[in-house]
């Protein structure tokens, strides 16, 4: 396995992570920080679109 191929599973993997806990959150703070992560991933996998 390539290494774009590794990294985009890993992404992949942790934002279903961040995606199941943020639906665990209980604070609003908890739950800010979580959609941060989501949206931080979806950017750093569209910008790996645009460059592969």
């Amino acid at each position: 396995m390539n290494e774009y191929s590794r990294l985009k599973r890993a992404m992949r993997f942790y934002e279903e992570a961040n995606l199941e806990k943020l639906e665990r959150a209980t604070t609003q703070e908890e739950k800010e920080k979580r959609i941060k992560r989501v949206e931080a991933i979806s950017r750093c996998k569209e910008i790996m679109a645009e460059v592969k």
